[in-house]
């Protein structure tokens, strides 16, 4: 007792050597853990079972592809984009808007040139900023007269219209058209062109795009909405060979019929006006909002290209690698939660969970709201399209990957009980019903 009372230096000395012997000792824990958690997160059982989902996949693509029964299976899944359930979704929740740029006018029930020459005359004299004729008057009539009218028509409008043309001969080798079916006054009369083709595929596809040039044989020419809009942004024409996705945004175009010019000149001055067909049923398309005459697909397409607002799409290989990065971050937590559970022993919540599969529903389904929510915010904010279904699809596929790599690891098991890399498998481990030494 005197001992320990007169040598308080020495008892002090003792105790902080102590301490710093436990700290060096904690230390060295926290080294060998960080990694340990480095080599579960990296673990190769992750990566095989996302590639398995990836192999799905490549399967599921082949027999689709091959199998012809499966044919309208595949062109469904081809002709649907997630932009159209976002497109549908913005209508429904904001109100509709009248574009005052734009304005159409109907001609639907006009087909004598004669008065199509003075319908021309008649909006040019209400101020407009240029007219788009989505007409072609192909050949001369019988009516001379007529031709005449309307040629007299275009001469006096002069390069503030633009006047449509047709593509047609389409050559897959050399991805260009041989000749374009155009407007009998095109021949001596020098005015602005522009094709009306849609990007179809000749197959009435949905139309969720539209083209800024083509090639006619050797030469470049412009579609129909980017010769109209290179008056407001000379720089359009430098956009060659690209293809656009049309904003079908929630707005309406004024329309006003062929006959009602005078009534409503307010809707003419200082707009670009387009003139054709909104009542044709062979002029009728399919797009992400529902059927739509050809007319007013040109209209979306003319204001994408005025607002500058078209819809962006990522790159299809930053799609495959982020996707490969959201399926593999999805793996490891499912794993994660497994291994979390498994500790818990006495809990009757986690023994229901670790005989179900209910984690990995979950976790799949609280993944495929975050990417569903995630896709319609950079759509909506930004403009930028990603390809959503493919994403969730691939996420669905790789928990399967997973059940198949634990069955298939089960197997070996089961019938060589000194399988190294089977046995080492973090599937077994935090699996349900399964035991390693079975």
């Amino acid at each position: 007792m005197l001992e320990s009372t007169s040598n308080p230096k020495k008892n002090y000395n003792t105790l902080l050597e102590l301490l710093m012997i436990k700290k060096k000792n904690k230390k060295k824990h926290d080294v060998n853990v960080c990694p340990k958690k480095l080599r579960y997160i990296f673990h190769h059982d992750h990566l095989i079972a996302v590639l398995a989902g990836f192999l799905l996949f490549g399967l599921l693509r082949l027999f689709t592809i091959n199998i012809s029964f499966l044919n309208p299976i595949a062109n469904a899944l081809e002709n649907f984009s997630v932009s159209d359930i976002f497109f549908e979704i913005q209508r429904t929740k904001s109100k509709t808007e009248v574009n005052d740029m734009i304005t159409i006018v109907d001609m639907t029930d006009l087909s004598d040139r004669g008065s199509i020459a003075c319908l021309l005359e008649e909006i040019w004299s209400c101020n407009p900023l240029i007219i788009g004729v989505d007409l072609i008057f192909e050949g001369k009539k019988n009516d001379s007269l007529a031709d005449e009218l309307l040629k007299n028509s275009v001469n006096a409008i002069g390069n503030r219209a633009v006047y449509s043309t047709k593509l047609v001969d389409y050559n897959r080798f050399d991805n260009s058209f041989n000749r374009n079916v155009c407007s009998f006054f095109l021949e001596d009369t020098k005015v602005v062109e522009g094709y009306t083709n849609l990007n179809d595929d000749m197959e009435k596809r949905c139309i969720r795009d539209f083209s800024i040039t083509q090639m006619l044989n050797n030469d470049t020419i412009y579609s129909f909405p980017t010769q109209i809009a290179s008056n407001f942004n000379k720089s359009l024409r430098g956009l060659k060979n690209r293809n656009l996705l049309i904003n079908y945004k929630n707005e309406t175009f004024p329309v006003v019929k062929y006959n009602e010019i005078q009534d409503n000149p307010e809707l003419i001055d200082g707009h670009i006006i387009l003139v054709g067909a909104l009542r044709e049923e062979q002029d009728m398309h399919n797009t992400p909002i529902g059927k739509m005459s050809g007319l007013e697909i040109q209209a979306y397409s003319l204001l994408t290209l005025i607002e500058q607002k078209d819809i962006k799409k990522i790159p299809s290989w930053v799609e495959w690698v982020l996707t490969f990065l959201i399926c593999y971050i999805l793996e490891v937590i499912v794993d994660v939660i497994w291994q979390y559970i498994k500790k818990k022993k006495n809990s009757a919540f986690c023994v229901f969970l670790k005989e179900s599969n209910l984690i990995s529903i979950a976790v799949l389904f609280m993944g495929l709201l975050v990417i569903c929510w995630l896709t319609y915010v950079l759509f909506v904010r930004h403009s930028i399209i990603v390809s959503g279904g493919f994403v969730m699809g691939m996420m669905v596929l790789t928990c399967e990957g997973r059940d198949i790599l634990i069955s298939i690891a089960k197997a070996i098991v089961s019938k060589n009980q000194n399988c190294k890399i089977a046995k080492s498998s973090l599937l077994l481990e935090s699996y349900p019903n399964i035991n390693k030494d079975e």
